[in-house]
């Protein structure tokens, strides 16, 4: 059954097929300027996706060179990092509090972390052909968001061809649907090498990933439902990391790196890794709080103590507390002043 399209949706069809060039602007100025609201694009939400899908996916409005999509997000949905393929423009509107973040791959072909922020309701994000970034909802009620996607020259697929970037395997993995953790084999068209990304990127993506594997689906009933796409191995191995010398080696050997960086690029990765130090922390205590045989030396009790006074405190403060009680537990010199 066909649903009827909002009036503020014709409306943006309208602009769209009426405007002879494109680009992200143009398309964040044209959600910008009609009215479309959560409550109108509903009948597309798809809160009831299944576990292994990171966020509901529907199709609105295909217009070949362009098309609409909806995605639903419950608290925990979280998009891999990703690019759009084949889409040259576009535009996100949010109709709930959204978490984005925004990478960029240097001349090394090294990945960070140049922004992760929070948007209120009502944002619009201009969309481009060499946007490589990742959204989801941390802890807000469920919300909508709509997609705009467009590729002058073609005629369906507009966000085809699109790269998500897997550090477990360290690979760009090519798909043309949804872009989830996890993907099943037959949803990968190819493979390439992906680039290295700094720690604040890998341990989010580790924290991330480990998200969907044991906490999204750890409960009985999705155990039973879900078993056969449950990777056990894998959710033991980050785990392993999150608490090893080894992983913690790496971010020891980029801070010593990061020595004699200029000013601006030090804080912005100090102020990423920072971020993320926090995402990782709270992460490490869940996985504590459920296993206990994980419990070396006081751990978990160390980590209530340190995120309960990040309250009270400064970022920068806990970074240096929670890097010192890393340093003490797995025996790494961090260089912390």
């Amino acid at each position: 059954m066909n649903k009827e399209l909002p009036k503020g949706i014709q409306e943006a069809i309208s602009k769209i097929e009426n405007i002879k060039v494109m680009n992200p602007e143009i398309a964040k100025e044209i959600l910008e300027s009609v009215e479309i609201s959560e409550e109108e694009m509903m009948p597309w939400a798809d809160f009831e996706h299944s576990k292994e899908d990171c966020y509901g996916r529907v199709m609105v409005y295909d217009g070949g060179f362009y098309e609409f999509m909806v995605m639903s997000w419950n608290v925990g949905d979280m998009s891999a990092i990703h690019d759009h393929g084949f889409t040259q423009w576009g535009a996100v509107k949010l109709f709930g509090n959204a978490e984005h973040a925004v990478f960029q791959i240097d001349e090394n072909n090294k990945m960070s972390t140049i922004e992760r922020k929070f948007h209120e309701p009502g944002a619009i994000l201009p969309v481009g052909h060499d946007l490589i970034h990742q959204m989801g909802n941390v802890g807000f009620p469920k919300y909508l968001t709509l997609h705009l996607y467009g590729c002058d020259g073609r005629d369906s697929l507009v966000t085809g061809n699109s790269k998500l970037y897997d550090f477990n395997e360290n690979k760009i993995q090519i798909t043309n649907g949804g872009v989830f953790f996890g993907l099943p084999e037959c949803e990968i068209t190819d493979r390439m090498p992906a680039p290295k990304p700094d720690f604040p990127t890998l341990v989010r993506f580790k924290v991330e990933y480990l998200n969907r594997l044991f906490f999204s689906l750890y409960s009985e009933e999705d155990i039973e439902t879900s078993s056969e796409n449950l990777n056990k191995d894998l959710e033991a191995k980050i785990i392993y990391e999150l608490f090893s010398q080894d992983f913690w080696e790496i971010l020891r050997a980029e801070l010593d790196e990061m020595v004699g960086s200029p000013e601006k690029e030090l804080l912005l990765y100090l102020e990423s890794l920072s971020t993320e130090l926090v995402v990782v922390a709270i992460c490490q205590h869940n996985i504590l709080e459920v296993m206990e045989d994980l419990n070396f030396d006081n751990f978990k009790e160390d980590l209530e103590k340190l995120l309960e006074s990040l309250t009270q405190g400064e970022l920068s403060e806990f970074t240096q507390s929670y890097l010192k009680l890393i340093s003490e537990k797995l025996e790494i010199n961090f260089k912390l002043d």
